[in-house]
């Protein structure tokens, strides 16, 4: 059984949701990158599962979206 190592996972993960996110806004990685204050280059590495964006960033992006990372607010 292949097991993806849980760093990998989270990379696809972030991945996965900052597509998403400038896809549902038709946002470049540029706009997005101004947005959160960081490079398109950041973005670009990120999308591609090379680099995982600081704790900070990830609350950012999910606050900015409206998304939560905890508690749950039906907590």
């Amino acid at each position: 059984m292949n097991k993806k190592d849980p760093e990998n996972q989270q990379k696809e993960l972030i991945s996965k949701l900052i597509k998403q996110i400038r896809y549902e806004r038709h946002w470049t990685q540029k706009e997005f990158g101004e947005i959160l204050g960081v490079s398109d280059q950041a973005i670009r590495a990120y999308e591609s599962q090379k680099r995982l964006p600081k704790p900070e960033l990830i609350s950012k992006i999910c606050s900015y979206c409206l998304l939560y990372t905890s508690p749950s607010p039906r907590d």
